[in-house]
């Protein structure tokens, strides 16, 4: 008669050991790469490969993380002004979301019937926290230390003009006269705007703090002062304010 193997731990009754680890959920590893940025979502990735006993898939997906970082940074700085601001947060959150279902839902399914645990939410968002942190540290370093845009910057005070695109010095120049003849040079301090001669239009870029680009006021002011800038610049083209926050980051339009 054929034998047939019998599982010894089956067969005596005992449950498996419950695993000593826990692990990060889909869910988790989305909401901390929104916050944290790919690199957060892609190490939870990563520690959960580690957790699981595949050392050599952990550093490909820190690596996989790291360019996915880099990837959404290039895409940042290259993408047109009026690009909307939640397209690249939202692509880099799909992809790690996508990949932690299609790569570790079986593996966690496993881990979670075997009783083993998912990874607190004070953990994760603890991950989030981190990187954010380290990537504004970065950007900060990088805005110090490194040489961008030194060479066409006009200082006016503590305010100045970055030009760039097709306008030259003469045009900051132009544009910083108008702009202290106006008195917002004036009634301001630490203002950099920035002043670029596309093919399409004249754009300038204007910081506002506090939410100031939804003041009905503050849009009439710049609305009023529009042409006058135009002039200035001795514009062909039309001319653009985009009204920015504190990072750059257009808020509103005025064509």
């Amino acid at each position: 008669m054929a034998s047939h193997p019998i599982d010894s731990t089956a067969a005596s009754g005992v449950q498996p050991a419950r695993p000593g680890h826990a692990l990060y959920s889909q869910r988790q590893i989305a909401w901390s790469s929104f916050l944290g940025g790919p690199i957060a979502g892609a190490w939870q990735l990563a520690v959960n490969y580690r957790r699981l006993g595949n050392e050599d898939a952990f550093w490909g997906m820190l690596f996989a993380g790291l360019a996915l970082e880099l990837a959404a940074g290039l895409a940042a700085l290259l993408a047109p002004t009026d690009f909307p601001n939640r397209v690249i947060p939202g692509a880099y959150c799909s992809i790690l979301s996508g990949l932690a279902w299609a790569l570790q839902r079986r593996p966690l399914a496993t881990h979670v019937r075997s009783g083993g645990a998912i990874a607190s939410n004070p953990r994760s968002l603890a991950v989030a926290s981190s990187s954010l942190v380290a990537t504004l540290a970065l950007a900060v370093a990088a805005d110090e230390w490194l040489p961008v845009r030194s060479w066409n910057y006009v200082a006016s005070g503590e305010n100045g003009v970055y030009y760039e695109g097709g306008a030259s010095r003469a045009d900051a120049d132009a544009l910083i006269d108008r702009l202290e003849a106006i008195g917002l040079f004036e009634e301001a301090t630490g203002v950099e705007v920035t002043l670029r001669r596309g093919g399409r239009a004249v754009e300038l870029r204007i910081p506002l703090a506090g939410g100031a680009w939804d003041d009905p006021e503050v849009v009439a002011f710049f609305e009023e002062i529009r042409p006058e800038l135009g002039d200035a610049l001795d514009a062909s083209r039309p001319i653009e304010i985009h009204l920015c926050n504190d990072w750059g980051s257009t808020r509103r339009v005025l064509r």
